[in-house]
């Protein structure tokens, strides 16, 4: 990579190429001010992301969290391994270790890891500034200029997503093992220890590859940033560093073996697939179009961060009007990227860093969501590089070295506050669901996926019209979604005269999407309910056809089956829900109680049994047990299930009736009269109670 040697500034860094790029650096700061503006940057993202750790479950954290089979599993980790995500998945069943759903370690260890990535930042730009191609240019100045990439990078609105929303701690995860490798690289060429970074590196690296695909990028990166801050030739570079980049490219081997390379190369359901060359929804070429559009609004976040949504739904650039512009920008940006790594190489590489780090995300893969905004992760700290030399540089022009260091202070600490509190206000939206998805509705009106993500919202809210008016106005903008379709049904179900509608919308989403388990037991409910408990148990035989260890399908197949008096089969299936879960008490109680109806007597007094056991406040669960004991003649083991019931339901008559009846036959009779007397408060015009209580007084008096 040939250059011109050129005169350089502290606003455009230009090396020199001494022949020793293991010189002692030049005379630095004092130690303790590296460790103030260290302790600056913690203290400057923890009151950013204070108001954080109000924030619960949003979108996608209810399925890798709450509904991830292995959620509470977190050692041995074999589970986590077998996932695309393995260091994530590990990480969040960490967090339910510790906190159960309770989110606060959740937000915890999102804050720590950002943190940490924020410092690693600082670093890695303090030292390639303290670097001897310098010319000691940055001795004085290199902590001051990293401490303001890296703060305005840790307080920076649009970084919010990664580490407000749970499980986008992908993205801040990825960022720091990235952060890591090219900073162990840098530590390694400088220092004796060169082995035990460069291994460290390729740790990372691989850490991060286990972390999410967009590492792939980072061995080139890695090579780039080498090649122009580190070494003098290609040839020097690999004759030194061969073993290194053999090992940081094996890495991506990583990406085959946790399932992603094969995601995105040949999808096992294409039909299905969101991600990668066999998703259906977009061409390569077409997802290019669109990422130009999505890239220059990414741009537009950094400086101006407002609005900030989290769901975007980006259209396709489906019209020459909607991409040749900003694909002429892009184009612009790209090619200035190359002749600055040309001609300033150290300017070069911050464009380098900027579009190798989207590129997975924002190239050719086709992803079925084209605009996230926790993409712009690392990306963003490139943008912040550049900002802060080119202020400086400004400054230089008009103001004298003491004046520019104090407005330079000014405006750092006038941005930083600014920024810091437009985090804080974001990170309320996370709060709530219900208000996070009426904020992206307000900005995003004809987002379908948005209008049905509102509607839940509103339904958990109680808001249940409202809720189903979002959910119409979802399949308005797009009848090909399931998911308002499934809502809506289940809305309809619980409506007089609706279920025939009810289901219809789920027959629809199971069209939409045949693997849609839920879908499936819903509609069997759906189907029961108006009488038609043939296609019921059909519908429950398809839920467990995809998923023959679902519980509650075999539950609910379990009852219909009762209910038409197929009672061998019935049994057949309240055993499998509970072999899936053991702890299932209706199950256990419908299994008894379908064993009695077998004659099958002590299987289901043992079965009533176990079911008290597991939840001792089962008033069903007590009463059943008692009536069956007292049928067999076994009126003492009935007792205290009569009296639990009781205690359960203090104000149903006939159990206190019956318990009063079976403490008589016992030879009990005062503790009758005080049944029939609680009994006589809660039902004073109950004659049948008045009637015992009488009767049982007169006995005693006699």
């Amino acid at each position: 990579m040939a250059r011109k040697r050129q005169r350089t500034t502290d606003a455009d860094p230009q090396p020199a190429r001494p022949e020793n790029t293991r010189a002692a650096p030049p005379t630095a700061p004092p130690r303790f001010i590296n460790a103030g503006l260290i302790l600056l940057i913690i203290l400057a993202g923890a009151l950013a992301y204070a108001t954080s750790f109000g924030g619960g479950f949003v979108f996608d954290d209810a399925r890798y969290i709450a509904d991830y089979e292995h959620i509470d599993q977190f050692w041995p980790p074999w589970p986590h391994l077998a996932t695309r995500r393995p260091v994530v998945q590990l990480s969040l069943a960490l967090n339910y270790a510790i906190s159960g759903l309770n989110t606060w370690s959740y937000h915890l260890f999102n804050l720590v890891v950002h943190l940490l990535a924020g410092l690693t930042l600082f670093g890695l730009v303090r030292r390639t500034l303290l670097l001897p191609r310098w010319a000691g240019r940055f001795a004085t100045s290199a902590s001051y200029f990293a401490a303001a990439v890296a703060g305005l990078w840790v307080v920076h609105p649009l970084n919010t997503q990664s580490v407000v929303y749970i499980v986008q701690r992908g993205e801040a995860l990825m960022g720091l093992f990235y952060l890591l490798t090219i900073y162990s690289v840098l530590r390694g060429s400088t220092g004796r220890a060169d082995t035990a970074w460069y291994l460290l590196a390729i740790i990372a690296c691989a850490l991060g590859m286990a972390t999410k695909g967009v590492m792939i990028s980072a061995p080139l990166v890695v090579l780039i940033y080498d090649r122009v801050f580190l070494a003098d030739s290609w040839a020097g570079l690999l004759r030194k560093r061969w073993w290194l980049y053999v090992g940081l490219f094996l890495t991506i081997g990583v990406l085959a073996l946790v399932g992603v390379a094969q995601g995105i190369v040949a999808p096992q359901y294409p039909k299905f697939a969101t991600v990668g060359f066999g998703y259906q929804g977009a061409t390569p070429f077409d997802y290019l179009r669109t990422e130009a559009g999505v890239v220059l609004h990414y741009i537009r976040l950094a400086f101006v961060p407002y609005p900030l949504i989290l769901d975007y739904d980006w259209p396709a650039a489906d019209q020459p009007l909607k991409w040749l512009l900003p694909g002429l920008v892009i184009v612009i940006l790209l090619v200035a990227t190359v002749l600055a790594l040309w001609r300033k190489p150290g300017l070069g590489f911050a464009g380098v860093w900027f579009f190798l780090i989207l590129a997975p995300t924002s190239s050719i893969v086709p992803i079925r969501d084209a605009a996230f905004e926790h993409r712009m992760y690392l990306s963003l700290a490139a943008i912040i590089l550049l900002v802060v030399f080119g202020v400086y540089a400004l400054l230089r022009r008009f103001f004298n070295p003491p004046q520019r260091s104090r407005v330079a202070i000014i405006l750092v600490a006038l941005v930083g506050v600014g920024m810091a509190a437009a985090t804080a206000r974001r990170n309320l939206d996370y709060h709530s669901p219900l208000r996070m998805w009426r904020q992206i509705v307000h900005h995003r009106p004809t987002n379908a996926r948005a209008q049905n993500n509102l509607g839940l919202a509103l339904e958990n809210d109680g808001q249940l019209e409202a809720a189903m008016q979002h959910y119409r106005r979802a399949l308005e903008l797009n009848a090909r979604l399931q998911g308002p379709h499934y809502n809506l049904a289940n809305l309809l179900r619980q409506q007089a005269g609706q279920i025939p509608a009810a289901i219809e919308h789920f027959h629809t989403a199971i069209k939409l999407d045949p693997k849609f388990v839920q879908a499936y037991t819903n509609l069997g409910e759906a189907l029961k309910a108006s009488g038609r408990t043939e296609e019921a148990i059909e519908a429950y035989k398809g839920a467990l056809r995809l998923d023959p260890d679902r519980p509650m399908a075999h539950f609910n197949l379990g009852n219909a089956l009762l209910k038409l008096r197929r009672y061998d089969e019935a049994v057949e299936h309240f055993r499998a829900a509970i072999a899936s879960k053991p702890e299932y008490v209706k199950a256990h109680v419908n299994l008894a109680y379908t064993l009695d109806l077998l004659g099958r007597h002590d299987e289901a007094i043992e079965t009533y049994r176990t079911a008290v056991k597991l939840d001792p406040e089962m008033f069903t669960a007590h009463l059943n047990l008692a009536l069956l004991l007292e049928r067999h003649d076994r009126s003492a083991e009935a007792l205290p299930y009569y009296q639990a019931a009781a205690r359960l339901r203090p104000d149903n008559a006939d159990v206190q009736v019956r318990l009063g009846l079976l403490l008589e036959q016992l030879g009990r009779p005062r503790e009758a009269l005080e049944v029939y007397e609680q009994a006589a408060r809660h039902h004073p015009d109950n004659t049948q109670i008045t009637g015992h209580r009488q009767r049982l007084q007169r006995q005693l008096n006699n």
